[in-house]
């Protein structure tokens, strides 16, 4: 029964938990202006820009570099599905700020396929994503944190974890369930 209820709770979390975007974090942006306004919009509209290219150099995505350069600012800012500012400083004419964008999966793929490249947006990713219970991922933080996983959220009872090789992982005898 402990396992039933660990496994509906896992399976909606993977239900909400949403693959549909890309991610470019860290995006450093600094930019003049005649004052801090104007270099804030011009860094806005840069940052998209340069988030987008950096988009190409993720291995899903490496493949397709050459066509990055070929999309208007308009097609970017169409694929951005959100973005934030992680940091920000100005002064009267100058603005850095680090951004973070998600982009579409869908947009993206289909200005690529629009600009004649020949992708999928089913692309399978080697990371996956699995839920272990707390107590495991406690007790074993030493071999996990050696298997390259990344935690992605830690709650009371469960701990959601993004592995890139899930073979290693399997010789823990550790119960997890793949999202």
């Amino acid at each position: 029964m402990k396992y039933c209820l660990f496994l509906s709770i896992f399976l909606i979390s993977a239900v909400m938990a949403d693959s549909s975007f890309w991610e470019v974090e860290n995006v450093e942006i600094k930019q003049e202006g005649q004052n801090s306004v104007v270099a804030k919009q011009r860094a806005l509209s840069k940052s998209a820009s340069s988030a987008f290219l950096k988009l190409f150099t993720s291995e899903e995505l490496k493949k397709f570099a050459g066509y990055a350069n070929k999309f208007s600012d308009k097609q970017i800012q169409d694929c951005v599905y959100d973005y934030s500012i992680e940091e920000e400083k100005s002064s009267d004419s100058f603005y850095i700020g680090e951004f973070s964008y998600r982009f579409s999966k869908n947009r993206v793929v289909a200005l690529l396929k629009k600009f004649g490249a020949n992708i999928s947006a089913q692309k399978s990713s080697k990371v996956v994503k699995i839920a272990i219970y707390k107590k495991d991922y406690l007790d074993h933080s030493n071999l996990i944190s050696k298997s390259g996983s990344k935690v992605l959220s830690f709650s009371s009872e469960k701990v959601i974890l993004e592995i890139n090789d899930i073979n290693k992982f399997k010789k823990f005898n550790i119960t997890y369930v793949r999202l």
